[in-house]
């Protein structure tokens, strides 16, 4: 089933006797839930790593806190859920502030631009010329 070396999974709730770990309210039976691996409580030091799990929109407010930066398909068993199900995950988890970031970076960096354009457009020889003169003065 789910590699045991992966920290994030993704299922269906097998029962409804999961409890979300982001708003204690339980998980019911046949839905779409995600998981982090904890590997350091004492019930997991004793008998392994345990599965934390989490609504999809718990996990997704809570994402930074947990550790996750990966998109939908790092999710181990990603690739069992139906086609719907992926479509949800990448909507969540695929537009990061990474792209948000491309987006407004021509902006920025064409601000950047310009001002160093203006620079360059100042060294004309006689703005040259009076710098010398200013740097002899002192």
């Amino acid at each position: 089933e789910n590699d045991p070396n992966e920290t994030f999974s993704v299922q269906y709730a097998k029962s409804n006797r999961s409890t979300c770990h982001g708003c204690d309210a339980s998980i019911d039976k046949d839905i779409l839930r995600l998981s982090r691996k904890n590997y350091t409580s004492k019930r997991a030091r004793r008998y392994g790593p345990t599965d934390e799990w989490y609504h999809v929109d718990c996990f997704n407010q809570m994402k930074n806190d947990l550790g996750f930066v990966g998109t939908a398909e790092s999710f181990s068993g990603f690739n069992d859920l139906n086609k719907e199900d992926q479509m949800e995950l990448k909507e969540k988890f695929d537009t990061s502030s990474k792209s948000k970031r491309k987006r407004k970076g021509p902006e920025t960096n064409n601000e950047s631009i310009k001002a160093k354009q203006l620079k360059i457009e100042d060294t004309t020889p006689e703005a040259s010329n009076e710098h010398e003169e200013k740097r002899r003065r002192k």
